[in-house]
This record gives structure tokens, C-alpha cells and sequence, in this order.
């Protein structure tokens, strides 16, 4: 697109309307991702292919290249473009100098605007956010506005750098990234009396799979909504586990006994899943199994607790869902013993809680 609007306008103009287009796309996908309320990542993908597809469609009429457009791009850009460029005379890159600068311009507004400040408030609370009276709408439209636009202006130098466009001319240099997405994810969580995974799991919209040594914690495993529990003491989990998703695998598990589990978690792990750890009851020194690891490219995450934002957020996400916390028991302070020893014999589901007056 900037390749053949770059042929119909002069310099200037065409700067100002890849700009503005990019503007615009980034507040339309913004829009989206906030009335919509999903995963912005998924939105700005879906917006993207979107635009992708009009835009090749548009400019593959009339075209001997198929979508292809090739120009003449005028020196200058060329050599705001170019490694070997030259900033008045010296041998220094502009985009290295334009780059530079814009970072620094963005490091500023971050720490000292009430813009930057509001996107830090509302990434960490949205709830925080409006009681500080940042206005949701606004910073959001701003941010995808502005991250469109700097699309834009990197088309622009890519089309200085290339002197054509087409669909795959920024695939080269592209830094690769690692995203985690989780999207009706199969998950299943090890239900060692003290876990809570699949009534959270279910919020999320995501089919749960839950395992205990205990055919009573599984049915109340299934009163919290878990769509499978699988008795470890009577059946394989990793091949119960394959049974249950068609020979797929899990996307997610959530574990936190440690080494007397840790080989099934693994081979339970569709190519790519993730494993995410929280605690070592049985032991912390598992087989690592590094060949299944690296060949079928699955993801290790240690947790222990988070950030105050995300507490926030994780409170708001009880709110929103109605959850309530699993109390097993009470007990008064002075019976801690007798809560201590509910809790070694593993007779507990859900939270054993000692009440202090």
C-alpha cells in the first residue's frame, strides 16, 4: 500500500496518509479489543490479517506482479533508510538516529505524562485505574492509535529500504517473540486437597481435567465444575490423560506435588504445552527428561505468587465470576494441632483456615 500510494502522491502527502491509515487501523483494532473485551494479542493478529487480506486484494487488480508494487523511491528516503546512510555528511544510519529518538521521547512520556502514567495504572489495575479517574477509553484508543502509526512509519522505511512492497517484506527482520496464548486450552491440575485450578479454570472458559488419590475430592473437584477427574491411584494419568483429549495432550498443567508426578505432567503436554510448577510436596529433584523437553518444545514456568496488580486483577476476576473460596474446615488457635494434622493426613478439600479472636 505504501509502495503505490508512494506513486500517486507527492513526498510529503504520502507520509501523512500511510500515517493517518495507520492511525486509524490502530484505533479500529483498539476499539475492537475494548468493546469486545478479548485477548488483545488475538484482536491486533485478527485486525491484521484483515487488513492484509483488503490490502492485497486492492492492489492485485490491474496488477502484472500480483500484488506487488514496485516504485521509484526518491534518494532521500532510500538513505533514511539504509545501514550505510548518512546523517548530514555522517556516517551514521538516520533510522538508528530516528529510532533513538523516538525511544527516548517514549521513555520520557512514560515517566513524566499523565498519559504514560495512565497506561502503567491501567496495565496494573484496571480497577485502580478508574478510581484515579483515568479514562479507559481514551488511553486505550490513544495507545493503538499510536501503535499504528508507528507501524506505519516502519512500512514507510521499509519501503525506503527495499523499494518495493509486498505482504512479507518486514517477515526478515523480525525479532522472534514468544506469546502464551490460552484459548478454550485444555488444562489439568494435580487435586492434592489444597489446589483450587479447575473452579479457576472454568472463569476462563477452558475444560478442566483434575486428579486426586481420593474418589470423593474428585466428585467435589466435579461440583466446581472440572469436566474430568482421573483417580491416580487406579489408572495412568499421561494415557488416561490422552484418552480424555483424543490422543492430543493438555495445553496447561498446573502442578505442585513435585517429583512423584513430574514424568506424567510431562508426557500429558501437547507439543508446545506448558507446565507450570508451584511446589514440591513429593520432592524436588524429579527426572528432568530433557529429550521430551527440547523435541517436543514444551515451556517450564515456576510460580510463586505475584504482583499487587495482578492480585488486584485476580480479585476483580472473583468479583466478575462470583467465585468463592473452598473451606474445608475452621478451627480456633488452639486447636492448631488437630488443623495440622488434618492437613498431614490429607482428609482436607480445600482451605483448612484458623480463626484468631
Amino acid at each position: 500500500m505504501s509502495a503505490m500510494i508512494f506513486g500517486s502522491f507527492p513526498n510529503f502527502d504520502f507520509i501523512i496518509i500511510i500515517m493517518g491509515l495507520g492511525l486509524a487501523v490502530g484505533c479500529m483494532n483498539g476499539l475492537f479489543s475494548l468493546r469486545l473485551q478479548g485477548q488483545s494479542l488475538i484482536m491486533s493478529l485478527g485486525v491484521g490479517f484483515a487488513v492484509v487480506g483488503a490490502t492485497e486484494i486492492y492492489v492485485s487488480y490491474g496488477s502484472e506482479f500480483g500484488g506487488t508494487s514496485f516504485v521509484a523511491v526518491p534518494a532521500w528516503l532510500t538513505n533514511l533508510a539504509a545501514f550505510n546512510g548518512k546523517t548530514f555528511g555522517v556516517p551514521i544510519p538516520p533510522v538508528v538516529i530516528i529510532w533513538l529518538g523516538a525511544s527516548a521521547f517514549l521513555i520520557w512520556m512514560m515517566k513524566n505524562t499523565w498519559f504514560g502514567r495512565g497506561v502503567y495504572a491501567l496495565g496494573g489495575s484496571r480497577t485502580a485505574a478508574a478510581r484515579l479517574q483515568v479514562s479507559e477509553w481514551r488511553t486505550w484508543m490513544w495507545l493503538h492509535g499510536i501503535s499504528g502509526a508507528m507501524s506505519a512509519t516502519t512500512g514507510i522505511l521499509l519501503l525506503g529500504f527495499s523499494g518495493g512492497g509486498y505482504v512479507g517484506v518486514g517477515d526478515p527482520y523480525l525479532f522472534s517473540t514468544v506469546a502464551a496464548v490460552v484459548n478454550r486450552a485444555d488444562l489439568w491440575n494435580w487435586w492434592w486437597g489444597v489446589s483450587s485450578g479447575a473452579a479457576v479454570d472454568q472463569g476462563d472458559g477452558g475444560r478442566a481435567i483434575v486428579t486426586s488419590r481420593d474418589d470423593a475430592k474428585l466428585a467435589g473437584a466435579a461440583d466446581l465444575g472440572a469436566d474430568h477427574g482421573i483417580n491416580s491411584e487406579r489408572v495412568d494419568i499421561s494415557q488416561k490423560v490422552l484418552e480424555l483429549t483424543n490422543k492430543r495432550g493438555v495445553d496447561v498443567v498446573i502442578e505442585n506435588v513435585g517429583e512423584k508426578v513430574w514424568s506424567h505432567a510431562l508426557r500429558s503436554l501437547v507439543r508446545g504445552g506448558r507446565l507450570v510448577t508451584c511446589g514440591a510436596t513429593s520432592g524436588d529433584q524429579p527426572g528432568a527428561d530433557l529429550r521430551r523437553i527440547f523435541i517436543r518444545q514444551l515451556r517450564i514456568l515456576g510460580s510463586t505468587l505475584g504482583s499487587l496488580g495482578e492480585f488486584h486483577d485476580l480479585l476483580q476476576f472473583v468479583s466478575h465470576h462470583q467465585s468463592r473460596p473452598v473451606i474445608d474446615s475452621t478451627y480456633a488457635l488452639a486447636d492448631v494441632h488437630a488443623a495440622l494434622d488434618r492437613l498431614e493426613h490429607g482428609r482436607q478439600f480445600g482451605k483448612v483456615t484458623i480463626g484468631i479472636d
